[in-house]
């Protein structure tokens, strides 16, 4: 984004955006440099987005003229902490009218991609029509603005989520990624799919700790477009920070909002996860694909009963000093080191760390979490998670 300059204060005509439109089904892009029409514009993220989508008439979510619209925040690729947004804003597949019709829906996710995408020099992205071949997107800086151009992704089809982004991770240099996995490729079965938007951590260590745009069905919007994958390619841009930038860090990092978040010894209340334990008191927490049980067994998921047994470690993301991603690794030496991972999103995953790689399984009683298309089963004891199809 740019000011024009000698313009009047608030005038939001003069702050400009950067929009490139790409027709997937000619592989042709266009790069546009948009004024702003109004407050939400200059904000930009869903609030421009559903102005762009309550200009059209789609009665199908899969339909071509659908656009899928990729944008960044005001804020992204700043020096202000938590500056990282994504947004992915559509008809959804999932939200629809009494009558049918799908309603315009947004998804929005952390990470490092919607750093990147800004510092190509792009705000905005819209993808419409349908690649004939699955394709993946790469936009990237260069000395004479940004670029774009569409690639295969035949050998992207089936991987997971995460393995798409460690493939193009050793493909494009100074990236992040915004990727859909499996269910995504399927939109005509699978109406929830989801983006996930690649982080730093995961680059670095190969684990599986992506963000996700869940909300909607935006990875099945992806899907239906063969569009597998999205590559933002930039060098970091850090800016200094000003004392105003300064202290409004600081603010967020130690002040009331975050307070849910941080740690306790940082005068939180630890996390998302303490969520639990009201939630419990109604039988609330979301446990067998949202239909509870109605008996105790979540209560061994409490943070006070497991911190006994297990390391908990909190993880900041990219430039953030809250730390509410929480990695949990069992103490006992006999079984390994089983990591299992709880993100804000309550998303559940583990990586057994066994030398011959063989999932733990003791006899014991298993917890059926959400279910989508995959169950998830917790054991207690080991506390060990094994994915099934």
């Amino acid at each position: 984004m740019r000011t024009l300059g000698n313009t009047r204060p608030g005038d939001c005509q003069s702050v400009l955006y950067t929009r490139c439109t790409v027709d997937l089904a000619s592989a042709g892009a266009e790069f546009d440099e948009v004024p702003c029409a109004n407050l939400e514009d200059v904000l930009g993220g869903f609030g421009r987005s559903f102005q762009m989508l309550a200009d059209l008439d789609i009665r199908d979510a899969f339909a071509d003229e659908n656009p899928l619209i990729v944008n960044t925040g005001l804020l992204t690729g700043s020096g202000v902490m938590t500056g990282l947004r994504s947004y992915f804003s559509s008809y959804s597949p999932i939200k629809t009218s009494n009558q049918g019709l799908p309603g315009a829906m947004w998804s929005a996710a952390s990470g490092k991609f919607g750093s990147k995408l800004k510092w190509t020099g792009v705000d905005e992205l819209v993808f419409v029509n349908k690649s004939p071949l699955p394709v993946y997107a790469v936009v990237a800086e260069s000395p004479s603005g940004p670029t774009f151009e569409l690639l295969p992704a035949d050998e992207l089809r089936g991987l997971t989520s995460h393995e798409k982004i460690m493939a193009l991770h050793s493909r494009h240099a100074d990236a992040h990624f915004a990727v859909i996995g499996p269910a995504g490729e399927h939109p005509e079965t699978v109406y929830f799919a989801g983006v996930a938007l690649s982080t730093e951590n995961q680059l670095k260590s190969g684990e599986e700790k992506a963000r996700w745009a869940g909300r909607g069905g935006m990875g099945t919007v992806m899907g239906s477009k063969n569009l597998l994958a999205i590559v933002a390619q930039s060098k970091d841009k850090r800016a200094k920070r000003t004392p105003v930038v300064s202290d409004l860090n600081k603010e967020i990092a130690g002040g009331v909002g975050s307070r849910k978040f941080r740690e306790k010894k940082t005068g939180g209340v630890g996390g998302t996860w303490s969520n639990y334990e009201p939630l419990q008191e109604f039988y609330l927490v979301p446990e067998n694909n949202f239909r509870p049980t109605g008996n105790d067994a979540i209560e061994e998921m409490f943070r006070d009963n497991l911190e006994d047994e297990f390391v908990i470690k909190a993880e900041s993301c990219f430039r953030c000093g809250i730390s509410c991603h929480k990695n949990i690794y069992e103490r006992t030496a006999e079984a390994g080191l089983c990591l299992l991972i709880l993100t804000p999103a309550n998303s559940i995953f583990a990586q057994d760390e066994e030398p011959d790689n063989r999932p733990i399984r003791p006899p014991f009683e298993t917890i059926n979490l959400i279910d989508n298309a995959t169950t998830v089963n917790l054991y207690k004891g080991g506390l060990n998670l094994e994915i099934m199809h």
